[in-house]
């Protein structure tokens, strides 16, 4: 593979990271942790994106490691068939996560939110000046990037990056490291930048309001798209229509008889053993959502 095919695939990588960033999950959790953050909860954005990029490099490598270290057996697929296994138990665990961490950062952010409100309240009523306060919730000595924050930040982004599993994929298909690793590295680039620069400007317009009632309201819709997503993820994969709604069951044919490709590296034609395995993991994630349906 030539320099220019190296670029090729670094590009790929950062057209998908951009893309990736605009799912609804990412952007409602990110929306309720840098609300009324600022400039600042670019910082936070960012470690966000790091969670996210070592929950999926990590994914990636392991899935390589199966890949490549059976690959040199006798049956040179068998290392592709244990990675695609690993990968659908990974995602069937991470995906029942990103639900649960939602709604878990969704009832944070509307307790945190609620909480700043009621103590800058009662900090204005004690100076007996609460018609001249304007502050917002979050105070300007309690930043949005404190430890707390930044931890959970760091962690949410890990469970996301785990259950979109799916966007590594290609890395399989790759038979060197340096073509393995450009493409992960422009994902995480591009994906991470993306998320820092959202939060940055969800963090502004939720500050610079001329009014705490503003600020706070903006903080608690922010909490209830978390919420409300979150739910709606929970109830999509429990009745097995997480696939349709969300990742857009990409790959397969709907009964007309073609594939979309663009979720392979290449431009030309995916290879029947990509399209196999690319259909096997989506449909192995199906079986596993019925069964969960069945159970419930």
């Amino acid at each position: 593979m030539d320099d220019k095919s190296l670029l090729q695939i670094a590009a790929m990588g950062g057209v998908m990271g951009l893309g990736h960033v605009l799912s609804p999950d990412h952007l409602s959790a990110l929306a309720t942790l840098s609300a009324g953050g600022g400039v600042e909860a670019f910082r936070l954005g960012v470690r966000w994106g790091l969670g996210h990029s070592i929950g999926m490099v990590g994914a990636a490598m392991i899935l390589l490691t199966v890949t490549w270290s059976v690959a040199h057996t006798a049956r040179a697929t068998s290392g592709k068939d244990a990675a695609k296994q690993l990968a659908g138990s990974i995602a069937e665990f991470s995906e029942a996560m990103v639900g649960l961490v939602m709604v878990a950062v969704g009832l944070y952010g509307g307790f945190r939110a609620t909480r700043e409100r009621r103590r800058r309240a009662k900090e204005s009523k004690d100076a007996g000046h609460s018609h001249h306060d304007h502050s917002h919730c979050h105070a300007h000595n309690m930043p949005i990037h404190n430890t707390r924050d930044a931890a959970l930040a760091l962690g949410v982004g890990v469970v996301h990056g785990l259950t979109h599993i799916v966007w590594v994929l290609p890395v399989l298909q790759m038979p060197r490291l340096r073509d393995a690793s450009a493409y992960l590295l422009a994902f995480s680039l591009c994906s991470t930048g993306l998320m820092g620069l959202f939060a940055a400007l969800w963090g502004v317009v939720t500050r610079h309001t001329n009014s705490e009632r503003v600020t706070c309201a903006l903080e608690i819709a922010s909490s209830a798209l978390s919420l409300a997503v979150g739910l709606a993820w929970l109830a999509l994969l429990a009745t097995g229509r997480l696939d349709d709604s969300v990742f857009g069951d990409h790959g397969h044919d709907h009964g007309h008889g073609h594939d979309h490709d663009h979720v392979y590296l290449h431009h030309g034609d995916p290879t029947e053993e990509e399209r196999r395995l690319y259909h096997d993991l989506r449909g192995h994630q199906r079986h596993r959502h019925h069964r969960l349906r069945s159970m419930l």
